[in-house]
């Protein structure tokens, strides 16, 4: 019975500022649909290098959503076929999943109201000429208006024209003028989109000249063109330039031929995938100059970007960027301008024109790559097309924060010899509502749907001879989910296999595992992974899920079973953590582990060592590689014995009585856990993020102390503050009454104090145990710290954080009775007026049990077995409690052994 518990026990975990990551949820294959459907118009693959040049643009189509995100749209470029996609189930739209349009279908345009999409057709086999003396062809083209609800169908044919894949529709503010470059016959095209005909006459341009891309002003009082210029057309008489366009007389109002100041003397050239930028005020853009790689096709020489006054036509600034410059964009808040090149991204700070030039972990970037940016969130997603990654890059920290593979890579045959290209990821979508996210795979024909995910953390995970970890999850949320696991190593890599050991693999990367709404998962760390008879496991675990409703909990303990402590997962991620313990002396080991859970490889971490009076006694720094992990004991057990070495000196502790750890990362915010024991007891702790947009709070609860009777309970405080704080402290009984005196400490900033309720309240041992809670109030932010409770006589120990995370909705998402092992349940209300509670409890298959309600008065607390709250329960393995309170309510679960071995206690968190 007891060992059912470890492999099952949970407490909460906080649901409050959840990392958001995506993950993929179903790939499309075009063959499936049928075996003609190609991107390509030649089929001439994407390379799978950077910088190497093509006789293809390999021009992506985009994808469109409909503004309920109920449908995606790609065309096929390859055929006369749209796609229509429900990305809710990751399948094409039953029973219509394929709309006929023209051939060659490429750049679709959503209409402002979002009833209508526009897709311009290119008819290349009519309209590219074919030998001999024909020097053009037939030029036509077509523009197929799709209406979204019905899916119903209007044609616009065009003659004397000649589509570019650069070609894309922007409309008027009512929507009801569509506008569209002919490249091919130096034109500007109107029509009327609610009756598919062309609006005549049209704005003809300079021949030669090509026309490529149009941007429309964010109040739709003007649009701009880009002229990419022929190749046949001179380029000094005759420069690369922009138009200006009033929608509304259809004439041109300015050209911008831009004027580069500095030394720059080669004439610019604009390229077909050189989009422009508009601010959101219409006053700026940005668009990127090919002046230097026109000339040398290489991407280690930088090209520029040019920072135009849309009004006046003057080029502001010329911003040096990485080499073959793309396309440009705006981000949803307007402050930045972020421009693509080959191998990097540049960040242009609309205000302050301050640019930020970035190389992303995984580089290759091609004409037609486009990013997606998030409305509620300062993210942007762009694909590495030569390494199959999707990005996430934080826009605001200027980090990548995530990345997720689309390949696998595609093996051709290349006259004989099988190669392997990139399935070449390149234009990246975001449905309105922020669920779903698009990637065309342009060489691999398929398109990969990826849903929005809250990410959980277990930062250290270990199963050998000496320790176990198991961990629970509870899906809270009304909706059903999909867990993704991933399980990596101490490299950073997928715990797989070490090649030392026989040809049986020592691990395999968990499966995805679905989870009803209301149910709950159980395992082992080396059930997880399939570990065999032998093998040692260290790493951390990330897992992901489509609900934020998702409740995890991690138990560590000895392989004896005789002590552990359990930890909730880690949300949330930070440059700055503080580890309150640090425990080194009479028989006590401390570990602590480091997480980078991103993308890229961290700049140094400083581990600093900290005294009491808040002096660094001793400071180290560490890499830690892309999704790594560091772990290491900050003290050896044995001075002698330095096979397995500490993070810190052994004179550093020659002095030391207590202090704490502070994490401190200048690259990637990263995650901090502690964990600390004896030859009988185990403490494990989260550790406490304090850097960055934290903001710390000024009171503080421990929800449970117990002292005398063979208990005490230590509080140990560190002010991470800039300036002192004066703490106030009082201990409570259950009925809110003070046992003793105010307390009043003073705390200099990075000062310290570890200190026995007993000592710190003067209390008196009268022969039985007291219990109660704490509270800490101070006059500036910044206090944090925890209460390390000592019970059984000394046999079991758990280490609860201080807390402010009081909530009126949250749940005890593990419960067990009838096992070796008693479940307690604490509700506390710090306010002052009374709360009425109603608890309910499920089992772990979602069926409710049975129902309570009580109230708790205002500074009271309640405390009891799962008997004191339920009238009548049959055993049980598993299951939950929610809670809905009218005031807001602090939750602590209590799991012990039965005979009295161990001791878990770990708070609830706000269910957001």
């Amino acid at each position: 019975m007891l060992y059912r518990f470890l492999v099952i026990v949970v407490s909460c975990v906080g649901l409050c500022s959840p990392l958001w990551g995506q993950r993929v949820s179903a790939t499309i294959d075009l063959k499936v649909l049928d075996a003609n459907l190609t991107f390509d118009t030649n089929n001439i693959h994407l390379p799978n290098s950077v910088g190497i040049p093509t006789n293809d643009l390999n021009f992506s189509p985009n994808v469109v959503f409909s503004f309920d995100s109920s449908k995606a749209f790609v065309s096929i470029p390859g055929s006369n076929k749209i796609l229509v996609v429900d990305p809710a189930n990751g399948t094409p739209l039953n029973p219509q999943p394929l709309l006929e349009v023209g051939a060659n279908p490429a750049l679709m345009s959503l209409t402002p109201d979002g009833s209508k999409i526009c897709v311009v057709s290119l008819l290349l086999d009519d309209n590219i000429p074919t030998a001999g003396d024909v020097f053009k062809g037939k030029e036509i083209g077509s523009i197929a208006i799709i209406d979204i609800d019905t899916l119903k169908i209007q044609t616009l044919n065009l003659t004397k024209v000649f589509f570019s894949v650069g070609n894309n529709i922007v409309f008027s503010k009512n929507g009801k003028t569509g506008y569209i470059a002919s490249s091919g016959t130096d034109q500007i095209i109107r029509f009327d989109v609610e009756s598919a005909t062309e609006i005549t006459p049209r704005l003809d341009l300079t021949n030669g000249t090509r026309p490529s891309s149009i941007t429309m002003a964010p109040d739709h009082s003007f649009f701009t063109v880009v002229l990419v210029g022929s190749t046949a057309l001179p380029q000094l008489e005759t420069p690369d330039s922009i138009l200006i366009i009033d929608p509304d007389s259809f004439t041109v109002t300015k050209t911008i031929v831009p004027t580069v100041k500095g030394e720059i003397v080669l004439p610019h050239n604009f390229a077909v995938s050189n989009t422009l930028a508009i601010s959101s005020d219409g006053q700026f853009g940005l668009i990127g100059d090919r002046e230097v790689s026109h000339i040398t096709s290489s991407s280690e020489l930088d090209d520029h970007a040019l920072f135009l006054d849309l009004q006046t036509g003057e080029v502001l600034a010329t911003i040096d960027i990485g080499g073959i410059s793309r396309g440009a964009f705006t981000t949803p808040d307007g402050e930045n301008f972020v421009i693509l090149s080959d191998r990097e991204i540049a960040l242009v700070n609309i205000s302050s024109r301050q640019t930020t030039r970035i190389i992303p972990p995984f580089t290759g970037f091609k004409d037609s790559t486009r990013p997606a940016f998030s409305h509620d969130l300062p993210r942007m997603f762009i694909a590495s097309a030569v390494r199959d990654l999707v990005m996430e890059f934080d826009l605001k920290s200027e980090q990548f924060t995530r990345y997720v593979d689309v390949g696998p890579s595609l093996i051709v045959d290349d006259n004989g010899i099988e190669i392997a290209i990139p399935a070449g990821p390149l234009d990246i979508s975001l449905s309105p509502n922020g669920a779903f996210l698009t990637a065309v795979k342009f060489n691999a024909n398929t398109i990969a749907v990826m849903k929005n995910s809250a990410r959980l953390f277990f930062p250290k995970v270990v199963s050998n001879k000496n320790f176990f970890t198991s961990i629970t999850a509870t899906n809270t949320s009304s909706k059903d989910t999909t867990i993704t696991f991933q399980m990596r190593d101490t490299s950073g890599r997928p715990s797989l296999d070490d090649p030392q050991t026989d040809e049986v693999p020592d691990f395999k990367q968990p499966k995805n595992a679905d989870l009803k709404s209301g149910h709950q998962i159980s395992f082992t760390a080396r059930g997880l992974v399939e570990a065999t008879e032998g093998s040692n496991l260290v790493g951390w675990l990330d897992l992901a899920s489509d609900q934020h409703g998702l409740a995890g909990f991690a138990l560590i303990g000895d392989s004896q079973i005789q002590s552990l402590d359990g930890t909730p997962g880690i949300t949330v991620t930070s440059n700055e953590w503080i580890l309150p313990e640090v425990r080194v002396n009479k028989g006590f080991r401390t570990s602590i582990t480091i997480v980078n859970p991103t993308a890229e490889t961290a700049s140094s971490v400083g581990i600093a060592l900290i005294n009491s009076n808040g002096s660094t006694v001793e400071e180290v720094s560490r890499s830690i590689a892309s999704n790594g992990v560091f772990t290491a004991f900050l003290r050896q057990a044995d001075p002698g014995d330095d096979s397995i070495p500490a993070i810190f000196s052994e004179t550093s502790f020659a002095n030391f009585g207590s202090g704490y750890i502070k994490i401190s990362s200048e690259g990637q915010r990263v995650i901090a856990f502690e964990h600390y024991f004896d030859n009988k007891r185990i403490s494990v702790l989260n550790g406490i993020p304090v850097g960055g947009e934290v903001q710390l709070p000024t009171r503080l609860y421990l929800p449970q102390f117990s002292v005398f009777g063979g208990s005490e309970t230590f509080l140990n405080l560190v002010h991470s503050g800039t300036s002192n704080a004066r703490v106030s402290l009082s201990i409570k009984n259950d009925q809110g009454e003070n046992l003793a005196s105010r307390s009043t400490l003073v705390l200099a900033p990075s000062e310290s104090i570890r200190i026995n309720l007993v000592d710190l309240f003067g209390l008196i041992d009268r022969g039985k145990a007291i219990t109660g809670w704490l509270l800490l109030e101070s006059d500036t932010s910044g206090v944090i710290g925890d209460g390390e409770i000592h019970t059984f006589s000394g046999r079991a120990m758990t280490t609860i954080a201080l807390d402010n995370s009081a909530s009126r909705d949250f749940i005890f998402p593990y419960v067990t009775q009838g096992a070796d092992i008693s479940t307690g349940i604490t509700l506390l209300n710090p306010e002052s007026q009374p709360a009425n509670i109603l608890m309910e409890i499920s089992t772990a298959q979602g069926t409710l049990l049975d129902t309570t309600s009580l109230m708790v008065g205002g500074s009271e607390r309640v405390i009891g077995l799962l008997d004191t709250f339920f009238s009548v329960l049959p055993d049980l393995p598993g299951g939950y409690i929610k809670v809905s309170s009218d005031q807001a309510l602090i939750g602590l679960e209590i799991f012990f052994a039965n005979n009295l071995d161990f001791i878990t206690a770990v708070l609830t968190k706000p269910l957001n």
